[in-house]
């Protein structure tokens, strides 16, 4: 089998004859192979039941029990049995896998919330209890001790104390669609606080149930038309659709924060905010129980600041465990973690201008856990019995690589691609059985993904779960793009990250050994606290590029993203649209400077989202011509028009006394579209569209820009139902350019 080799120093190819002939006999990758992919990869499949045994699919689409300790299987669930209902997922709901949640039927609502139909499967008996009488639900949760379950419909929340039943009672009453949400968030709490569908929190002997609610009367609404099938007498004419969308400095919906003891279904006990140091227009961070205590974060409006309480939901009576500001910045958002009897928490916060772990052991008193000048990018969990701390971190030294550390030892760095070649595993991820005894994990980089289980105590090695031994065959008759990483000094103290995806005959070491040029695109995103240049296995339009359109690929990690300090990070507050468009701008013409392959007269950059208003921005800004032209899908236009939450963590208020003048400079519109009709220039948008890219295309016209656009009707900013059309209209406008 061909060996696949992605890493930096991996790859190193000749361009003599011999070597040069050898490339060329091998298959270009096209567009239609990648846009639908199909050259996927499967990572780990299973969720674990206890220690020793987890559940997952397999080819079959049954579900089967695995015993790591025996390495033998049981089929739990037969595909067969699951055959009446469409679109099924299941959730096991106890270790021994007697009964099933099964959800069917889905819809999407926004980019978390759904709605879908459940049925509780007695797996022994094959009883079937149809939950809310099989009609659409939009959350369902099976408490921790699987004996009951609570679910939302139509807003409001509804509780069944005994799992194989169908007697429910309401625990709210005053949901109203649209408007008054109980146990789910409404539009923006789902899409910028909390990052899914439900606002429900069980205790863990199913006691208990916390529930935050969202009023949303005095949030102005936002509405797009929907235009469906024209031959549809429904949509003769287009309906329209209304949702409430906070925009920056308007009213934020009413959050509260409730618990109730479940042996008394009539009584809601509120948690109210620490007014006095998040004021009453405050912000509900996250929900989590600490033994038989709720914690709650509590965030002021500007994000500045946050205060993490401990509460007594017997007595209703909350105290502070933690207060963080973050004047120069905002709190990094993060739910802790905190051990079954409640006497520990973790969680993430600047320590010393890097994300480490803070311990709060109950004393008030803090140790901070994780080594220096590494960002801690989650917690994946805490041994209480032998004080073993588990959690994946990235050095300041290799911005690309992600390692899951124990108690500051790295317990991945030694995982290499048996597979391929050996080579080093630089991006790893892993999932803890239970009580940490086995775990497995998932090495997603330079190399395809392969996942393995290991015994925790002296890591050794059970079985190779997945090895995607499938497309490692499939992916061996063609080309290979070779992939470096870069560091390009973007200010005194900084350094931007980059990745270039390159044709398989250029000669990288020796760029002066390279008869040709190459066009370049630079695919940019480089929204805050994020990363785009990462050392993972992927197979996707840059294939393409780089194999059959001989493209360079890049991708630029300015300031403002992630994993590089809070100074970094810190460095575009209050003024977004300047020092991240700088660098994409600065790396560009320093690459094109450098390698004398990049064909500088044929460089384009092209974005989604807010790589949409990175490249318009960028656009606007480029006085030397470094880019010949740009494509900007679903853009950000201005900050004005965006939601509440998001823009005022990173900008502040419009305010003379605030950030009007951030504001200002920021907008695409202000100052910078004269300069966009310089470039080749095109818009992609859909018509459901949350960030008024109208507004945009009328100020491109009033300059008279040669503008291109193409509008999808029916589509929001994910474009999800049009990506082949979408994928060959971009093709075509780089084909015009690079001509």
């Amino acid at each position: 089998m061909k060996t696949i080799l992605f890493a930096i120093v991996a790859i190193l190819v000749a361009t003599g004859g011999g070597a040069l002939r050898q490339i060329q006999e091998l298959k270009d990758f096209q567009l239609d192979e990648v846009v639908p992919n199909t050259f996927s990869q499967r990572g780990f499949n299973g969720s674990w039941l206890s220690d020793k045994e987890f559940i997952y699919r397999n080819s079959n689409g049954d579900y089967v029990k695995y015993n790591v300790e025996s390495q033998s299987e049981t089929v739990v669930l037969k595909a067969g049995t699951l055959a009446k209902w469409s679109g099924v997922s299941v959730t096991f709901i106890s270790p021994d896998v007697d009964k099933a949640l099964i959800r069917y039927a889905t819809k999407k609502i926004f980019r978390h919330s759904t709605l879908s139909k459940f049925v509780v499967l007695d797996i022994n008996s094959g009883n079937t209890y149809d939950v809310a009488n099989a009609e659409d639900i939009s959350v369902c949760i099976v408490s921790p001790n699987g004996q009951s379950l609570v679910y939302v419909k139509d807003n409001n929340v509804y509780y069944r104390a005994e799992i194989l039943s169908t007697s429910e009672i309401p625990l709210t009453t005053d949901g109203v669609p649209g408007i008054i949400y109980n146990g789910a968030p409404d539009w923006v709490y789902e899409e910028k606080v909390f990052g899914m569908d439900s606002t429900l929190w069980f205790s863990a002997d199913g006691s208990h149930l916390a529930m935050a609610s969202f009023d949303d009367t005095d949030v102005k609404e936002s509405s797009y038309y929907i235009y469906d099938d024209p031959h549809d007498p429904e949509f003769q004419y287009p309906k329209e659709y209304k949702v409430r969308y906070p925009k920056v400095n308007t009213t934020n919906p009413t959050v509260h924060l409730r618990v109730m003891n479940l042996a008394d279904t009539t009584k809601w006990h509120e948690l109210s905010a620490p007014e006095i140091t998040v004021s009453d227009d405050h912000i509900l961070g996250a929900v989590n129980w600490i033994g038989n205590d709720l914690g709650a974060m509590w965030l002021r409006r500007s994000q500045t600041g946050v205060t993490y309480q401990r509460c007594n939901v017997e007595a209703q009576v909350c105290r502070q465990m933690i207060a963080v500001n973050e004047e120069n910045g905002w709190y990094v958002l993060n739910t802790p973690r905190c051990t079954k009897s409640g006497d520990r928490c973790f969680l993430l916060a600047n320590v010393n201008g890097w994300q480490r772990i803070w311990e709060l052991n109950g004393r008030d008193n803090i140790v901070y856990k994780s080594p220096e000048k590494y960002t801690v990018t989650s917690i994946n969990g805490y041994d209480e019995f032998k004080d073993h701390l588990y959690y994946t971190a990235v050095p300041a030294s290799a911005p690309q690589t992600r390692h899951v550390y124990r108690n500051g030892d790295c317990l991945t760095c030694s995982l290499k691609d048996k597979f391929s070649n050996n080579d080093p595993c630089n991006y790893t991820s892993i999932s803890f059985s239970t009580d940490f005894s086995y775990f497995a994990a998932t090495c997603s980089g330079p190399t395809p993904s392969y996942t393995q289980i290991y015994r925790t105590e002296g890591q050794e090695l059970i079985a190779d779960w997945e090895t995607n031994e499938q497309l490692r065959t499939k992916l061996a008759p063609y080309k290979e793009t070779q992939v470096r990483f870069l560091q390009v000094p973007v200010h005194r103290l900084f350094k931007a990250s980059v990745r270039l995806y390159l044709p398989p005959e250029i000669d990288f070491e020796n760029p002066d050994n390279n008869q040709a040029t190459y066009p370049m695109i630079v695919q940019v995103y480089g929204a805050p606290n994020s990363a785009q240049v990462i050392d993972t296995f992927t197979v996707g339009f840059g294939n393409y590029l780089t194999t059959t359109k001989k493209t360079i690929l890049c991708q630029i990690d300015g300031r403002g993203t992630a994993n590089q300090g809070y100074d970094f990070l810190f460095s575009i507050k209050n003024r977004l649209g300047t020092v991240e468009v700088k660098d994409q701008i600065a790396v560009t013409r320093h690459l094109q400077e450098t390698y004398s392959f990049i064909d500088r007269d044929r460089t384009g950059i092209w974005g989604w989202g807010y790589g949409g208003y990175v490249t318009s921005m960028a656009l606007g800004k480029d006085y030397e011509c470094v880019f010949k032209c740009g494509i900007s899908v679903a853009p950000i236009t201005s900050w004005m028009f965006y939601d509440s939450i998001y823009t005022e963590r990173y900008m502040g208020l419009p305010l003379p006394e605030d950030n009007e003048g951030g504001y200002e400079i920021s907008d695409t519109m202000w100052q910078h579209v004269a300069r966009i009709k310089n470039h080749m220039f095109l818009l992609i948008r859909g018509n459901v569209d949350d960030k008024n890219s109208m507004v945009f295309v009328r100020a491109l016209e009033d300059e008279d820009e040669n503008l291109g656009q193409m509008q999808f009707p029916d589509e929001d900013d994910d474009l999800g139902g049009v990506r082949q059309h979408l994928y060959h209209k971009m093709d075509n406008f780089w084909n015009l350019c690079f001509a």
